[in-house]
Parts: C-alpha cells; sequence; structure tokens
C-alpha cells in the first residue's frame, strides 16, 4: 500500500470521527427539545406561574385562568390567556402592550389575550 493511500485512509478515519460527533451532538440535541414539542409541552424557558403573577399585576386584572403556553417551534413560543378586568374597557393599547411586555420579559412571540368583563362568568374559568 502507498503512503498516499495511507494518509487518505488517516484523513478519511479523522473526517469520519468527526462527522459522527458532530451527529451524535445533533441527536442529543433534537432529542432533548423535539419531545416537549411534538407533546405541546411548555418550553423548559417559560415558568408560566412568573408569567401568571406578572399578568396578575397588571392594572385593572383581577383574575387569570386557561393561561397555557407552548411551543410553536425549537425558537417561537406561544401563549394564550384570559384576563378578567373590571368594568373599566381595556383598549388595544392595553393589549399591544401586554403582548410586548411578554416578548420582551419572557421571550413568548405569539400572545392571544381573551379579555372577560368582571360581570361576565367564562365557563372556562375552572381550568388553570
Amino acid at each position: 500500500m502507498s503512503k498516499f493511500h495511507t494518509n487518505v485512509l488517516c484523513y478519511e478515519h479523522r473526517a469520519f470521527t468527526l462527522l459522527s460527533k458532530v451527529i451524535f451532538q445533533m441527536m442529543i440535541w433534537i432529542s432533548k427539545t423535539t419531545p416537549p414539542m411534538a407533546l405541546d409541552g411548555v418550553p423548559a424557558s417559560i415558568e408560566l406561574a412568573s408569567v401568571k403573577s406578572y399578568l396578575s399585576s397588571l392594572p385593572g386584572v383581577i383574575e387569570v385562568h386557561d393561561l397555557h403556553g407552548w411551543a410553536m417551534s425549537t425558537s417561537e413560543t406561544a401563549l394564550t390567556v384570559h384576563l378578567v378586568i373590571s368594568d373599566g374597557q381595556q383598549g388595544d393599547d392595553f393589549l399591544s402592550r401586554v403582548a410586548d411586555e411578554l416578548h420582551e420579559d419572557f421571550a413568548i412571540e405569539h400572545a392571544t389575550i381573551q379579555i372577560e368583563m368582571n360581570n361576565q362568568s367564562c365557563v372556562l374559568s375552572t381550568h388553570t
């Protein structure tokens, strides 16, 4: 066997080893991120208790229920929530500000916020 052929085999072995390590690392990453997404789980980076605490502290909010968060992809998170507010009507500025703050403080890209008035009852309010 020629020296050239031996060197090529050596480089092939190194390339194969490096590629195997990269693939293995990718498999580990995928195995950690995919199951929560597949099961519509809450991403590990989102603390729903903290989000609920923030939403409860907003002016005029008297109850927070049906709070759900899930991963839309490996980099985007969605949230839905019902906010019961006092009789004063909260407008689009309120919703825009809350969505912006959820994005800035909790990295939630897509927030759907349902406003309910204090005198209305929501059939879903027994859920959290």
